[in-house]
């Protein structure tokens, strides 16, 4: 396995100083490979972001950054609440002029819709940050299956992607894209 002791040794640099001058209190916190989900109440913490829970009916969440807060859907998984919460986060952090941005809202147009590709994408780099500990993940759980490498089939592709997908509390499809976006695997 890797040597990822804190957060600075996941994530590359320019994505750590998307928070700014809270980068390097970020970096600092501890990673621990045997419970590798990430800490996104720590980081609210450090950014100083109240997480609360809402019925929100039809949305997912937003965020209303003059208050700081960030409001989840009680009524969602806990996969959606972590990336809607990571979802947030990215725009929070982001340079956009809005004070307030919902996840869900899939009416957005043009440059709404590209600040929601952004944040979506700042949220899966947060989740599963990179490739580095999604393969040494990956090579863990298929060995712990005791399948061979040379052959690996579909149904244990599915299930180590199932098993990492639960260590990170994000969701199987979620994972499977990001795998598939690091060029880690093929479409399955």
């Amino acid at each position: 396995m890797s040597n990822l002791e804190t957060y600075a040794d996941l994530y590359d640099r320019d994505f750590l100083n998307k928070f700014g001058d809270k980068s390097e209190e970020i970096g600092h916190i501890p990673f621990d490979i045997q419970h590798p989900a990430i800490d996104l109440s720590k980081i609210a913490d450090i950014l100083d972001v109240n997480i609360k829970e809402s019925d929100l009916k039809v949305k997912d969440g937003y965020v209303k950054r003059s208050d700081r807060n960030i409001t989840i859907n009680e009524n969602i998984s806990e996969g959606r609440k972590r990336f809607t919460i990571a979802h947030e986060l990215g725009h929070y952090i982001s340079n956009g002029t809005e004070d307030v941005f919902y996840r869900g809202a899939e009416s957005y147009d043009g440059s709404k819709q590209a600040e929601e590709r952004e944040a979506n994408s700042f949220a899966a780099e947060l989740l599963m940050p990179n490739k580095e500990l999604l393969t040494d993940l990956m090579k863990r759980e298929l060995r712990n299956i005791g399948a061979n490498p040379s052959r690996i089939s579909k149904f244990e592709i599915k299930t180590v992607i199932a098993k990492i997908a639960q260590l990170l509390q994000v969701s199987s499809q979620a994972l499977e894209y990001r795998y598939i976006n690091l060029n880690i695997l093929r479409r399955i």
